[in-house]
């Protein structure tokens, strides 16, 4: 999938039990490297063509979140 999303405001991650693709916004949530497992994310759905549905928030916990590697 190629990302439209703006990386300075959105990080990517891939929701474990469904295999989605969300991103959530960097100033709504904690740092994603010092949450504890059970902290909870604001996420937005990212669709096939890449840009995010902001209107349809999900709320996922940390633990089943995985960040996705990107090269840039």
């Amino acid at each position: 999938m190629q990302f439209k999303i703006d990386f300075n405001q959105y990080v990517p991650v891939q929701h474990g039990p469904t295999q989605a693709y969300f991103a959530f916004r960097v100033t709504e949530n904690k740092d994603f490297d010092t949450a504890a497992d059970t902290d909870t994310y604001t996420c937005y759905p990212i669709l096939p063509k890449g840009t995010i549905n902001t209107r349809v928030p999900h709320y996922l916990p940390k633990a089943e979140l995985q960040m996705i590697l990107l090269l840039l």
